[in-house]
């Protein structure tokens, strides 16, 4: 996966620039989001790492990856095809994850298990990073938030992994960060979607 800034500049070691981040910013928190979408015979995945220090009011520092992976099935996407894609999601914030608790561990704080508790999370969930999943615990009012047939599954594989882990709406790594990259966008401007009468 090879990631660029948000002006476009590639950055060639990913593991090297997240540790001369932290060291210039030592109290950042790091979340990790993905998003994806449908675009005729392929799929867009943009993965996100921010970096955020509440202490700053600069906001949120992040870096993205783009890929494209091609897809099989017609034009249109049906249950079985959402559910893979939203799945890779969560594969890939994983993946970022894992190999950033290896490329950055002693150069960021890791909670400990009493800490944890206060927070309400699990004593087991201290990977260096919090992972965020664009997946509406909320199957909504029609049955519209098709995703939420995945949310037991991904919270479940992503908290057994260790990792803190939210869903909308407070995953603002991927459905904001990841999905403002993600959306077709004309002159700049992100498109509106047509609704039909």
């Amino acid at each position: 996966m090879k990631f660029k800034k948000f002006g476009g500049q590639m950055i060639d070691d990913l593991g090297q620039y997240m540790r001369d981040y932290l060291l210039e910013h030592p109290n950042v928190r790091i979340y990790v989001g993905c998003d994806s979408e449908k675009m005729g015979r392929q799929i867009l995945y943009v993965t996100t790492i921010c970096m955020y220090d509440s202490e700053m009011r600069d906001g949120v520092h992040y870096i993205l990856c783009k890929e494209w992976i091609p897809r099989k099935g017609t034009k249109g996407e049906d249950t079985a095809q959402m559910i893979k894609r939203i799945w890779g999601e969560v594969e890939k914030v994983a993946q970022v994850g894992e190999y950033l608790e290896k490329e950055i561990d002693g150069y960021i704080k890791r909670f400990a298990s009493d800490e944890l508790i206060k927070m309400e999370l699990q004593p087991h969930q201290t990977k260096l990073v919090d992972v965020d999943i664009d997946i509406n615990p909320d199957i909504g009012i029609r049955g519209e938030n098709k995703s939420n047939k995945l949310i037991d599954a991904a919270m479940g594989f992503l908290v057994g992994c260790g990792f803190r882990t939210r869903c909308k709406p407070d995953a603002w790594a991927a459905s904001c960060a990841a999905d403002f990259h993600c959306k077709p966008r004309k002159n700049g401007r992100r498109k509106k979607k047509s609704r039909k009468q």
